[in-house]
């Protein structure tokens, strides 16, 4: 397989990765992982074609290809980052009792717990 499609084919997958995260659940989380894990032995692996036999245009190819690889693995990361801010919100307001003036959660203060043995 060529670094051209190896970068197509990673590409397609983080497509794939992308449009599942739009419903996260445990079971989608760890196909998306295993996919990812894919799209990195894709590129892992040596290419079928050595740079000196490949011709300027296929160079040319290749670094597109190399550019759209790397733009669809920049919205995945600002995606991921907006699930765990979101994530992150919505851990603070249910452990906190709001916002205080200056914008951090105010957290209750913890009450004893009573215990009983039995």
């Amino acid at each position: 397989m060529t670094l051209k499609e190896r970068c197509q084919a990673g590409e397609a997958k983080l497509e794939q990765v992308s449009a599942a995260l739009l419903e996260p659940r445990p079971e989608i989380l760890d196909r998306c992982e295993a996919d990812l894990q894919e799209v990195i032995g894709l590129l892992q692996n040596e290419p079928s074609d050595s740079p000196a036999q490949t011709a300027a245009s296929d160079r040319l190819e290749v670094r597109t290809e190399l550019l759209r690889l790397r733009h669809r693995i920049r919205l995945l990361a600002l995606q991921v980052q907006q699930a765990a801010n979101l994530c992150q919100g919505w851990i603070q307001l249910t452990l906190s009792q709001g916002y205080t003036d200056q914008g951090t959660p105010a957290v209750p203060p913890s009450q004893p717990q009573a215990a009983y043995e039995v």
